[in-house]
């Protein structure tokens, strides 16, 4: 899996974003930020980089500012 990550200005946007793709059959997690994202708030969600525009349309739906970064191949 090519990962992604995406992070949240705050821990209840993180888990409200959660929620709602989980809800909707995207394969997630929850984990903490990796340390060269830490100017976020702490958790991100890490997906499988494939589902990219899935993630952007569910964070655009509830309103929530997100970042998403993707690992290097």
């Amino acid at each position: 899996m090519c990962k992604a990550y995406a992070v949240f200005e705050n821990a209840t946007d993180g888990m409200n974003l959660h929620k709602k793709l989980k809800a909707s059959g995207i394969k997630e997690a929850i984990c903490p930020s990796p340390r060269h994202l830490s100017k976020c708030c702490g958790i991100s969600l890490v997906f499988d980089k494939k589902d990219r525009s899935s993630v952007e349309a569910s964070a655009r739906k509830l309103d929530i500012k997100t970042e998403i970064y993707e690992e290097a191949e």
